[in-house]
Order: structure tokens, then C-alpha cells, then sequence
């Protein structure tokens, strides 16, 4: 069920708009309802971000993933395990890692004229905990490992708000219920 989670966040991936939050709502057959949020630009420079719930009702269960998207003028690699560490403005940190791996070939890429930008997704699978606590606190610094090197950026709480609305949003809509035969 997780990998039917996945290959759904896989295919919204490639989806940036900044007017919407629910990027999806979706009920499967099985009972398993999946909410995706749009892609957010943070005002940190090249990170825009993505927070994804999922529900297994077989489990009792909800998955919280944390996706970014990272934007470069450079191919970017990186491994599962590779982390990203969040330090809060407690100074405590939260430590994360991939969940997937990105090779040279899952670089996307725009050409504009004689520049290229390249775009690679990482995810991080969250905890409600980790979550709330991000959302409280605020995050001031982040810390992005990849497998040549590392991304550390100050964020001034930016990233906090973006996912404080994501998470409001994602909220609100399990509140509605839903099946596989709402929106049909």
C-alpha cells in the first residue's frame, strides 16, 4: 500500500503551482486515502516544499511524508539514507533521511537560453510529532546532505509556515469523508 503511496506522490512531482494547496484527495478501492499538497516556493533559495499524507485503514496508520524540491545549476546525486537535518529555533535538531534514490538520470532539467536548471526530488518520510514540533518551534537553519556534498541554508522560520498551511490543510480535509465514489 505504501508503494501505491508512492508512485502517486511520483507522478504529482512534476505539478508546481502556487495558488492551491491540495495538489490531491484521492480514496482508493481499499480504503486508503491519499492527500498531496502542491510544491511551495519557501523563500529559501532553490527548495520549494511538499508535505504529503497518506491513511492504510488495514494499519490505523497515517504516513506523513516531507518532499522538496531541490533546484540547481548543477546534477545532484543522492543516496537513501542521506540526510537532512532541521534545526529549530530551540536549537534542538530533527534529523531526517531519503527515502529514495536519485541518480544522474533522475535530474530533470529546463533549458532557458544557454542556462540549465536542474530539479531533484528527495523525500522524507515525517512523523506527526517531528511535524508539530517543526510547526511550533520554526526552523531556522537547514542542512541538506548529498552524495558530493552538502546544502546548508538559513531559513528564517520560512519553511515552518509553509508546512504550518499544508498541514492546516491536510487537516481540514480528512475532516471530510471521503470514498471511492465522492468526486465521481
Amino acid at each position: 500500500m505504501k508503494g501505491k503511496f508512492l508512485t502517486i506522490m511520483l507522478m504529482l512531482l512534476f505539478t508546481q503551482q502556487l495558488f492551491a494547496q491540495i495538489a490531491m484527495d484521492k480514496t482508493e478501492a481499499d480504503g486508503q486515502r491519499i492527500i498531496c499538497t502542491y510544491y511551495k516556493t519557501s523563500g529559501v533559495p532553490g527548495l520549494s516544499f511538499s508535505l504529503n499524507s497518506g491513511t492504510i485503514p488495514v494499519l490505523n496508520d497515517t504516513i506523513w511524508e516531507l518532499d522538496i524540491k531541490v533546484i540547481s545549476n548543477v546534477k545532484k546525486t543522492m543516496s537513501i539514507g542521506r540526510k537532512l537535518l532541521l534545526k529549530l529555533t530551540d536549537d534542538s535538531i530533527i534529523e531526517l533521511s531519503n527515502t529514495n534514490e536519485i541518480d544522474l538520470l533522475d535530474n530533470e532539467y529546463e533549458l532557458v537560453g544557454s542556462s540549465i536548471t536542474y530539479f531533484v526530488y528527495p523525500k522524507y518520510d515525517i512523523s506527526k510529532s517531528d511535524l508539530e514540533r517543526i510547526i511550533s518551534l520554526g526552523v531556522k537553519k537547514i542542512r541538506m546532505e548529498f552524495n558530493t556534498n552538502e546544502y546548508t541554508m538559513e531559513t528564517k522560520n520560512k519553511i515552518s509556515k509553509i508546512l504550518t498551511k499544508a498541514y492546516s490543510d491536510i487537516q481540514n480535509a480528512y475532516k471530510v469523508q471521503k470514498d471511492i465514489h465522492s468526486d465521481f
